[in-house]
């Protein structure tokens, strides 16, 4: 069924940025909605479309429900080893999302309860679920591991919570009826699971995908009343600069979409995530707010937050609209102004206002502003300064190399790169991290089922380190660019997609005449990168395609004929044939 013109446009541009080439609408328009859902709870979750895949669970459109997502300390899961990582910190915050898409311009209660009967069949009697594809198995897997007693005893009072969300095409249904089977069913798991500590069920339409969309590409705009503001005097790369303090329903409307949930992608640049119910510094926020008698002190026991935004407009009186903002200090402050809102009216916030479009000067602020609390140093690392020298170092190479790069360090600082480019050619740090572990720390099976953010804690001494070669991360990227940049020639299927990890590796291999990686400091790895690059500049297709013929010989063997590849891609033995195999190849040229 056709989408109205707006929806088409919005699945037009994501189907540019992610590469889709799938055919149905319907399926491309499933593909948004899980994108947009999941981002509102982990705003980077997806690195590239093969992540998008990870979560989807409906292959032949029988099951009930298109995608099942977990976001376990804010971070999505790949894999039930991600598990193990974030329950070093004492402390699991988990969302389980179930996500059922229809492209009909209706609400089909019929549908809506059958996305119901998936979720519950999924919860608690799984063996009626008769799909059981890799994703559904991988899903299940995640599920068994976080309910085991080691893992669900970390799991904060508040949590597991469990999300259905039914997304439709759909303006308007009938909502009485709607309702009454959102809040039985809801009632009814919450009932029959007790280890689920609440079940939220939604049913979005248009507008919701519409204003998530804009939400997601940070295109909203707020209007606000800034109280007894003070323009500060000019600050060099400071295009305009305020303090001043808004009431709480006022703050409300920059925390809070239309549909009433917390914006978590405007706290993206806020390196610290909220740190939950339980934090003792949040539950005084939160006694503050809700205590009558310290209320109307709020503003003086709070060091309030900081705005940094790409667009202000002065509409008199106090009144400035915002575009392209994000909250870089304050996401405990908002969340506990969220969770306390009925009683927002009564509360002022404190709020200072920078308009710049400087990267260094944002870089500085939020370092500046996030150094008053505890802040795990990782959280800092695409601001450091080896990651500025990569930031120019791709830009210099882009202008010798076939394939132009650019290393985005902050979240939409190359957003116009990308309208006018490619948003593959946009390289991220999870992209970058991604591609380091496949091609030099040759791992490409850890990469399937590891989310970026756990590579680089596991790795925080050995990656990015100041004599590391720039050029490893250079080139591990460009390689694969340069993969997504023959798919999209046609030389590799949608299929070959999932080899692109094995098949980056396989290539610097291949190029090089050896398995083995030189120290990433020394000079033999440096006269390894002039090798690389220079072979780079020349037609090198054929190094891509003799990797995929050996991956695919190697995938054909009988052993692996009743597995599933993904499972296969992701175990330690198939990483080691592959090693194994591309040793006896150099030893044989």
């Amino acid at each position: 069924m056709a989408l109205n013109k707006v929806l088409e446009g919005m699945l037009n541009d994501f189907k540019k940025d992610f590469l889709l080439e799938i055919p149905e609408i319907s399926k491309q328009f499933e593909y948004l909605v899980n994108y947009l859902v999941v981002s509102k709870f982990h705003p980077d979750a997806f690195s590239d479309k093969g992540d998008l895949e990870r979560v989807v669970v409906d292959e032949k459109g029988q099951f009930g429900l298109d995608a099942i997502a977990f976001i376990v300390n804010g971070n999505l899961v790949l894999g039930k080893d991600d598990i193990s990582i974030y329950a070093k910190s004492k402390k699991l915050d988990v969302d389980i999302l179930f996500i059922q898409t229809k492209t009909e311009e209706k609400c089909d209660t019929g549908n809506l309860l059958k996305t119901i009967q998936a979720t519950k069949n999924f919860l608690e009697n799984f063996e009626a679920i008769t799909e059981k594809n890799s994703n559904v198995l991988n899903a299940k897997e995640i599920y068994d591991e976080l309910f085991k007693y080691e893992n669900f005893r970390l799991c904060t009072s508040q949590s597991p919570k469990c999300h259905i969300f039914y997304v439709t095409a759909a303006n308007e249904w009938d909502g009485g009826l709607v309702k009454s089977i959102c809040e039985s069913n809801e009632k009814e798991l919450s009932s029959s699971m007790k280890d689920i500590k609440s079940v939220d069920i939604q049913v979005l339409g248009r507008e919701y995908v519409m204003e998530t969309y804009s939400e997601v590409k940070n295109n909203i705009t707020v209007q606000i009343n800034l109280k007894n503001s003070i323009t500060l005097d000019k600050i060099e790369g400071v295009k305009e600069a305020y303090i001043g303090y808004l009431t709480g329903n006022d703050y409300l409307k920059i925390i809070c979409d239309n549909t009433g949930d917390l914006r978590r992608r405007i706290f993206y640049e806020n390196v610290r995530d909220y740190q939950g119910t339980e934090n003792n510094v949040n539950k005084e926020i939160r006694s503050t707010i809700a205590n009558e008698n310290t209320r109307g002190q709020f503003i003086l026991l709070n060091n309030g937050v900081t705005i940094i935004t790409k667009s202000v407009t002065s509409l008199g009186a106090n009144m400035y609209e915002l575009a392209d903002f994000q909250i870089v200090n304050g996401c405990q402050t908002s969340n506990e102004i969220f969770n306390c809102k009925e009683f927002a009216s009564d509360i002022l916030v404190p709020v200072k206002i920078i308009y710049t479009t400087d990267s260094d000067i944002i870089s500085s602020i939020v370092k500046a502003t996030n150094r008053q609390s505890p802040v795990p140093e990782e959280a800092f690392i695409a601001l450091g300064k080896y990651h500025k020298e990569l930031q120019l170092l791709f830009s210099e190479y882009s202008k010798e190399m076939p394939i132009e790069m650019f290393y985005e360090r902050r979240s939409g600082e190359e957003d116009d790169i990308k309208e006018k480019q490619g948003s593959y050619q946009v390289v991220t740090l999870h992209g970058m991290v991604r591609a380091f572990e496949s091609v030099y720390c040759q791992n490409p099976n850890v990469v399937f089922g590891t989310n970026p953010a756990n590579i680089l804690k596991s790795k925080k001494e050995k990656i990015f380190c100041k004599d590391h070669k720039p050029e490893v991360y250079y080139l591990a990227s460009y390689l694969f660019v340069k993969f997504v940049n023959m798919q999209q020639k046609g030389k590799f299927s949608k299929h070959d997609y999932t080899l692109r990890f094995y098949i980056i590796m396989i290539v610097r291999v291949l190029m090089v005449g050896s398995l083995n990686v030189p120290e990433l400091s020394s000079s033999a790895m440096g006269k390894e990168n002039k090798k690389m690059l220079k072979l780079l500049k020349g037609d090198v297709d054929s190094y891509f395609i003799e990797a995929k013929e050996i991956l695919v010989d190697l995938l054909n063997q009988q052993e692996y004929a009743e597995k599933k590849q993904y499972d296969v891609l992701r175990s330690a033995e198939f990483c080691r044939k592959t090693k194994t195999r591309l040793k006896e190849i150099i030893e044989n040229q």
